[in-house]
């Protein structure tokens, strides 16, 4: 490869010439992608105490994939760090749309949580509306008339019906 960190793609600026939008894309994928890593690494290492939870990703395609969420109102009452808003937007690239035909919505509780969400959805270039800040969402609804055409949330899957279901013992 060779070269310098500054003259890496990554390092030159969107209008540098021959610089194209397809690279843009596939750098903020890139940067995205470790982004995820290091949040499921957070994950793994923090514990789910205190009633989070962490999907895991495979499970997030599974349900992403389930509901087509292709265009419309998207809405995830415990969006976390944003996984499935952002596999959502794959999706919906992956079948020939738009990302702007997409409206995403979300709360979390968890301050933190919601910080990394608010910079997983801007690292990907997806708008949001997450609320003005973090907060419990039957104490605080930040999206009380929201009319959502897909409504995204996992279930604890440490939970005893959960873990018969997917034939784990406690």
């Amino acid at each position: 490869m060779g070269g310098t960190i500054a003259q890496s793609p990554v390092c030159q600026p969107a209008s540098h010439p021959g610089y194209t939008c397809e690279q843009q894309a596939c750098e903020r994928d890139v940067l995205g992608r470790i982004y995820g890593y290091f949040i499921g690494k957070f994950a793994s290492f923090e514990g789910k105490s205190g009633g989070e939870f962490y999907t895991p990703s495979c499970l997030v395609r599974l349900l992403v994939e389930m509901i087509k969420p292709y265009k419309g109102r998207v809405y995830d009452r415990c969006c976390g760090s944003g996984g499935m808003f952002v596999q959502s937007e794959k999706l919906v690239e992956a079948h020939g749309s738009q990302r702007h035909d997409l409206t995403i919505y979300g709360q979390e509780l968890n301050h933190n949580a919601w910080c990394l969400c608010k910079m997983n959805l801007a690292i990907r270039g997806l708008e949001e509306n997450l609320g003005p800040q973090w907060a419990e969402v039957f104490h605080k609804d930040h999206h009380p008339d929201l009319k959502a055409d897909f409504i995204l949330l996992s279930g604890d899957l440490r939970l005893p019906a959960a873990t018969q279901l997917l034939g784990h013992t406690s």
